[in-house]
């Protein structure tokens, strides 16, 4: 049996990695929906644009009483009705990509919600939890496994059996998911889960696998049920449409719950109320990366659950989630709101690092430049932060600032050095060989889902 620092290094790696590729794939299911989106709306009104000069080039406009009509010949017939048809296949792509991008994000979710209960059964033991409708019994799982008897490492024996054993688990509806879980970890915080949203998403996707996107009577009931916020004119057979706008918003949900919930559950498993290495992680690698690549309100969401339901390990960590909160309100144009928050805390005892950020939020430039060259080239904030994190992204364009740069530097601000990753993306697009473009897309892949462990002040 592992020792407790050692089981909690692991469970420390598995959370950190499979939370990592959570959000780095959903956030790629967003940026291809914008794609698609701009993409098919420029091809519709492309299409809808020949079209029209076709028309204009080509027919015979007429009259018929109050109507008008226009005569083809028949060899522009046809090739209206292919330039008509291809108008008709990029504004269908783009209902069924829409569709399928919302079925793509469920299924994240789906696959992160398998990690965790495995991760539960592994290291809490499937004795301690009760599943209804789900025979447990380990005898009989390890029987019903096929070719058991080639099996001849404990490791796999156990692989096979948490996978087994947790898919029992999604048979229920992802409200008793929750609940279960609640109810087996003792979790005591509630508020991560906002089912009305959540349950809307899911039920719609089902409707889109099941009922080619039309409102069914479960899609009704299960809304009906857990109190969702739809639309009272909504019917049976009614289409579910899935814009852009609905995207984002379901894109939110799902990223605040996955990381909430494989948050406190990470907690319950260590057997503590608070980690310095998972404040950092959640800091660092979740909520900064998605500042820096300006996707505010899913950080938003994400800060302001752990501000009100986790306990930070330090008050400096406190903090800095705050002043990050802060930096998402900005960032979605609620300036006044930000310093609000700000103004909320008592900032008077801090070190020179937080006093740096809170004049900077406030655009306290001068006074931030001081602070700046107190601090100097080796205290808190590095010459990596100032390039980095998302709080200086205004200042950086400020002349005062270069200059104190390089006062306190001795060189010219610059921008970071690339990314290993970045060097393999020019190898990739230059790579003749398949097998070799293969073996350098699967580091680039490797690279881009690994959690760098560098601390933020």
């Amino acid at each position: 049996m592992a020792d407790s620092s050692s089981q909690k290094k692991n469970i420390d790696k598995q959370y950190k990695r499979f939370l990592s590729v959570y959000l780095n794939r959903i956030l790629a299911l967003q940026a291809s929906f914008k794609i698609m989106d701009d993409a098919l709306n420029i091809l519709s009104r492309t299409r809808s644009k020949e079209a029209s000069e076709f028309l204009q080039k080509n027919a015979e406009f007429k009259k018929r009483g109050k109507s008008e009509y226009c005569l083809l010949d028949f060899d522009d017939h046809i090739k209206y009705e292919g330039i008509l048809e291809d108008a008709y296949h990029s504004t269908r792509a783009k209902q069924v990509i829409a569709n399928n991008l919302l079925v793509a994000l469920v299924s994240e979710f789906d696959v992160l919600l398998r990690y965790i209960v495995e991760t539960i059964i592994q290291y809490k033991g499937w004795s301690e939890l009760k599943v209804p409708e789900v025979d447990v019994q380990l005898d009989k799982i390890i029987e019903d496994l096929e070719g058991v008897t080639s099996i001849k490492k404990l490791s796999e024996i156990k692989s096979k059996f948490y996978t087994r054993a947790s898919s029992g688990i999604f048979a229920s509806d992802r409200k008793k998911i929750f609940v279960w879980l609640q109810k087996s970890l003792n979790l005591k915080n509630e508020k991560f889960v906002d089912s009305s949203v959540f349950i809307e998403i899911c039920e719609r996707r089902n409707a889109i696998v099941h009922n080619d996107g039309k409102v069914s009577a479960q899609y009704l009931e299960q809304c009906k049920k857990y109190g969702c916020n739809i639309s009272k004119k909504l019917k049976e057979e009614d289409s579910l449409d899935v814009t852009y706008e609905y995207f984002v918003r379901s894109h939110e949900c799902v990223a605040q719950i996955g990381v909430a919930l494989s948050s406190l559950i990470w907690l319950k498993l260590l057997n503590v109320t608070k980690d310095d290495s998972i404040d950092r992680f959640l800091n660092n690698e979740v909520c900064v990366k998605l500042l820096n690549s300006k996707h505010y309100s899913v950080a938003f969401s994400i800060l302001n659950f752990i501000r009100n339901e986790l306990v930070s390990a330090s008050d400096q960590m406190r903090r800095i989630f705050i002043i990050n909160l802060a930096l998402a309100l900005k960032g979605m144009r609620k300036k006044l709101q930000a310093i609000k928050l700000i103004n909320s805390e008592d900032w008077t005892a801090v070190g020179l690092a937080l006093n740096l950020a809170i004049n900077v939020l406030k655009e306290n430039y001068p006074t931030a430049i001081k602070i700046m060259k107190k601090i100097g080239s080796n205290g808190d904030i590095t010459k990596n932060d100032y390039k980095t994190w998302p709080l200086f992204i205004d200042i950086r364009k400020e002349r005062i600032f270069l200059q104190a740069y390089q006062e306190v530097f001795g060189e010219g601000f610059k921008e970071i050095e690339q990314h290993s990753s970045s060097q393999l993306c020019l190898q990739i697009s230059n790579a003749k060989d398949k097998t070799l473009r293969d073996v350098l897309e699967k580091e680039f892949q490797d690279a881009a889902l690994e959690p760098k462990q560098k601390a933020k002040l």
